[in-house]
């Protein structure tokens, strides 16, 4: 059954007198407007019984009026407790739209939880104000779990030709499909690694050779995330492209951050990250040295992306397993057989799935993920108790300060 919050089961909270917003209800709703001074208060609601293990809708609707950053002045929490005052865990329920802004998420209650607290916070506006409507909480349904498998390839390549190297990616997949994943990944321009230097060669998105890793994605019914040099126009670029289940090409990412040998060489790189969306949730991809840039990766995260899978020439388990816990999200390692780490698999705590040591021949790494499965840490931002990192960063983070600008330079 739906709960309904009415304006008298609220009361109101502020730090200190200085940043305390003023509180008002009128018409059923919640009124907090800032005083001249950067503020921060909230609505509490009252105690609303929940059974741990089930899932709860959470809703609520803010008008602003007035304020400098509409994405920035408010948050809603959810606080979970014992029923003896005792928080266990508090999560963020996630804007969904905006104008007005539209706050909704379904939660599980976690373990030992008694009854939820609902919080509106107001926050950091010197002017203007927020009114909350349409609060309510009401039991969800329980989300299947979204198990896949996912299988990180490594391949040792004779070089050569682009046709040998083709055979032996051709032979991996053969490899890794044994396991029946719902997905594999490979390594950096494995196609052309050890054939031509990076001035020349690569081959065409309609090729052949594509046309063959698609067949082989079909056959086995699986995806295939793969790092291949395309030529594009005449123009050299480095690629992670996704083929279907049904063998067609389902999307490319084009590499972003070009180390100084790829410039040189002419390589042209992409101007934006991609996430594709499959039959089991949304994936990304990075290339290498895009993986040490931070931004790139969170700006991933906030477009929804749940796996990032990163095809790599680089032997990078440290960045690997910071990007998963920087973000949240899964991470996919795949580099040259021969690296002490070929493959990894990290989960949203950054922690280690799967992995190998230096190898001789080819092979592979797989691991069994469900997508739906919540993490959490303890003391993650919200206090002492447990926290989750992917609603936590996606609450949090600052869209309007200037990450992507570049510095001034003083003539």
């Amino acid at each position: 059954m739906r709960k309904t919050l009415s304006p008298n089961q609220w009361t109101t909270q502020s730090p200190y007198l200085n940043v305390t917003p003023t509180f008002t209800t009128q018409d059923g709703a919640l009124t907090a407007k800032a005083t001249g001074t950067p503020c921060f208060g909230r609505w509490i609601g009252e105690e609303l019984p929940v059974q741990a293990g089930g899932y709860y809708r959470f809703n609520a609707t803010a008008n602003v009026d007035n304020v400098k950053n509409p994405l920035e002045c408010a948050h809603v929490l959810v606080s979970w407790q014992d029923g003896k005052d005792v928080v266990i865990q508090r999560d963020y329920v996630q804007i969904r739209s905006q104008c007005p802004l539209k706050f909704e998420s379904i939660l599980p209650a976690p373990d030992g939880s008694i009854v939820a607290v609902v919080e509106l916070a107001f926050k950091w506006e010197a002017n203007g104000g927020i009114t909350w409507d349409d609060i309510f909480m009401e039991p969800a349904p329980t989300p299947a779990p979204r198990k896949i498998r996912v299988a990180s390839a490594y391949t040792k390549l004779p070089g050569g030709s682009i046709s040998a190297n083709l055979e032996a990616v051709l032979a991996a997949a053969d490899m890794a499909a044994s396991v029946k994943p719902d997905i594999v990944s490979f390594g950096e321009t494995v196609l052309t690694r050890g054939v031509v230097p990076y001035t020349e060669g690569g081959v065409l998105l309609d090729g052949p050779e594509c046309a063959q890793i698609g067949a082989k994605a079909r056959q086995y019914n699986m995806y295939i995330m793969m790092g291949i040099k395309i030529l594009e126009n005449g123009l050299n670029r480095n690629c992670a492209v996704l083929f279907g289940r049904d063998g067609n090409v389902a999307g490319v990412y084009r590499k972003v951050q070009l180390p100084l040998e790829e410039v040189e060489a002419g390589v042209i790189p992409g101007d934006e990250t991609v996430v594709f969306d499959t039959d089991f949730g949304k994936i990304g991809a990075l290339i290498c040295w895009d993986i040490a840039f931070a931004e790139l990766s969170r700006d991933l995260a906030n477009k929804g992306c749940e796996i990032i899978f990163m095809p790599s020439n680089w032997n990078a388990p440290l960045q690997c397993a910071t990007r998963a816990a920087d973000n949240g999200v899964f991470t996919v390692l795949t580099t040259p057989y021969f690296y002490e780490t070929p493959s990894m698999i990290c989960n949203p705590l950054g922690e280690t799935l799967a992995r190998c040591k230096k190898a001789k021949k080819s092979g592979f790494v797989y691991a069994d993920i469900d997508l739906n499965r919540v993490y959490t840490s303890y003391y993650f931002s919200v206090g002492p108790c447990m926290g989750e990192p992917k609603g936590v960063f996606a609450a949090e983070f600052r869209r309007n300060m200037c990450y992507f600008k570049p510095p001034v330079v003083n003539s």
